[in-house]
């Protein structure tokens, strides 16, 4: 490592094939690909770590990974908890219903479709994972709720949020007890605008010549002075 204190480890350096990296024994850079399947990671000391055995395979073709992004619209962001036992077992039916309300409350005020985006993720309840999720273990105690509403402005963004929040702290569900409300808000405002966001629009590979062609680099002497 380029700073003196840090120690550098096998265990981090083989780590770093998994960054980013489909598979960890076929590293794809533009001029070819880095085969570390018999790779043989050396603690020399604490600050080094030998690597030998890996293998390169030139490309046929030089290429470059290009990304980009393009403005996604303006976002406001809602936390909240759910404790309501009845509530956390059927949370998926009542968002469903929270969201069917969202679109006929936006229409009233003539809002269209593809203004706004309301996206619901819980917490507790195969947030990170989704549909991909192997996990089919729902038995939790607690969901946490975080709330993100897209808008083409940033009104709308605060709009569609606060019908958002109005319909998931008031909708009615099968078996409801509480009528003061069906979440737990731990900040006020509970409705945070952070801006202009953006997305991903360019993630592709260009097959390029001249390494440098795409790039130009112009190199300018400024004097002291």
């Amino acid at each position: 490592p380029g700073a003196g204190d840090r120690v550098c480890t096998k265990l981090r350096v083989a780590a770093h094939t998994l960054y980013e990296n489909p598979s960890p024994y076929e590293l794809k850079e533009p001029a070819g690909t880095l085969i570390t399947r018999d790779a043989i990671y050396e603690q020399v000391n604490e600050r080094c770590v030998k690597v030998s055995g890996s293998e390169f395979v030139e490309a046929d073709q030089y290429s470059v990974k290009l990304e980009g992004v393009e403005p996604a619209g303006f976002r406001t962001v809602f936390v909240a908890g759910v404790r309501d036992p009845v509530l956390v077992t059927t949370i998926e039916d009542f968002i469903s219903s929270c969201q069917e309300r969202i679109a006929i409350e936006m229409r009233a005020l003539e809002i269209e479709p593809d203004d706004y985006s309301i996206t619901i993720r819980t917490y507790g309840h195969d947030a990170v994972m989704g549909p991909r999720e192997p996990i089919n273990d729902y038995s939790t105690h607690e969901v946490g709720l975080v709330v993100e509403a897209l808008g083409s402005s940033e009104d709308i963004s605060r709009t569609a949020m606060a019908k958002a929040r109005y319909a998931l702290l008031h909708t009615d569900f099968p078996g409801r007890m509480c009528i003061s409300g069906n979440l737990a808000i731990p900040f006020s405002p509970s409705d945070m605008y952070v801006g202009e966001t953006w997305k991903f629009s360019v993630w592709h590979t260009m097959d390029i010549d001249d390494p440098l062609e795409p790039f130009p680099m112009e190199m300018i002497r400024v004097d002291n002075g």
